[in-house]
């Protein structure tokens, strides 16, 4: 396999797998605003939110690493 093949064929895999991860997302979304309804639904994503900024903040560039 030839160095170009094999970075396509990597290439794909990771696209593949970025796009089943969003649409499991978007299907989980949209099962969790379904159960429940537009109130709490508001408030999971601020709870979300707060943890991702957190998280972000509270990294300081390791996962890079």
């Amino acid at each position: 396999m030839t160095l170009l093949a094999r970075i396509l064929k990597l290439s794909a895999a990771f696209l593949g797998s970025n796009l089943a991860r969003a649409a499991i997302g978007f299907g989980l979304s949209l099962a969790l605003a379904r159960g429940l309804g537009a109130e709490r639904f508001g408030r999971w994503i601020l709870c979300t939110t707060w943890a991702s900024t957190l998280t972000v903040v509270a990294d300081l560039g390791f996962g890079v690493l």
